[in-house]
């Protein structure tokens, strides 16, 4: 930030205006650091930037921080240890992987922000194979083995990311679940759009801009209520988190 010294502070930017507040807050090396939504002034592309320099800063100096955020990829690149919390309480906590990755409680997935979750009745367990059919809304589906009882309700999470989307049948894919659905509503996402699918029950599925090419210019048009997708959960990707009703406790597997 050299020559930046006799700048007014509205005469920064976002980015340099974050870089002076750390520095103020690492020159007294501090025995613990607080850091309250650092990066939510900040555009995306800033953001991982600046997250990146905070990360080797924090590493060099090696101070205890303390980190506030509601954003799942900042407490992934930024977090030893995670602490979900509701209402001033600890919900949840441990490796931000183990957490965030795989929510132990359906609360906690709707706090670190799963976005589909659906609740489903468990019609076959398989060993042998390692999955559990569920059944509900209209629908079938697939997910890891969980040690679940046959008529036991539990909840599956399944998240935007792990969805594809096809105007025909998908081939050529290891995805064991296929639902039929309608474009409901399609909005922008900070990374291309979401498109909110009909399947019998509501689907959110993000669509990356980096895949749409000049197809995504046109999505909105394209894809009206009136237009029939496929929807395919991605395998190996942990597309869906089951957990058993009324215990609390998580039953989850891997894919």
């Amino acid at each position: 930030m050299g020559g930046l010294e006799w700048r007014r502070v509205w005469e920064l930017s976002g980015g340099q205006r974050q870089r002076a507040a750390l520095a103020r807050a690492m020159a007294p090396r501090p025995a613990v650091l607080l850091l309250d939504e650092p990066f939510s002034a900040l555009d995306m592309e800033l953001r991982r930037t600046v997250r990146g320099e905070l990360r080797a800063v924090l590493k060099s100096a090696r101070v205890p921080v303390v980190l506030v955020a509601h954003d799942r990829e900042e407490a992934l690149a930024l977090g030893d240890n995670v602490q979900v919390m509701e209402q001033g309480r600890t919900i949840a906590g441990g490796e931000p992987v183990r957490v965030l990755g795989h929510p132990p409680q359906a609360r906690v997935a709707r706090l670190v922000g799963v976005e589909n979750l659906l609740r489903l009745t468990v019609r076959v367990v398989d060993p042998q194979a390692g999955v559990t059919v569920c059944e509900g809304n209209g629908t079938s589906l697939e997910i890891p083995l969980v040690n679940g009882r046959v008529g036991e309700e539990i909840t599956v999470g399944i998240r935007a990311d792990d969805i594809i989307l096809a105007s025909e049948e998908p081939r050529g894919l290891s995805a064991h679940n296929r639902l039929p659905g309608r474009v409901a509503a399609v909005e922008p996402w900070r990374a291309g759009y979401e498109v909110t699918l009909d399947c019998g029950f509501p689907l959110r599925c993000h669509v990356p801009r980096v895949h749409c090419g000049s197809w995504g210019s046109r999505l909105v048009r394209l894809c009206g209520p009136w237009s029939r997708r496929q929807a395919a959960l991605r395998s190996g990707t942990e597309p869906s988190q089951p957990w058993r009703s009324g215990s609390g406790k998580s039953e989850v597997r891997p894919a």
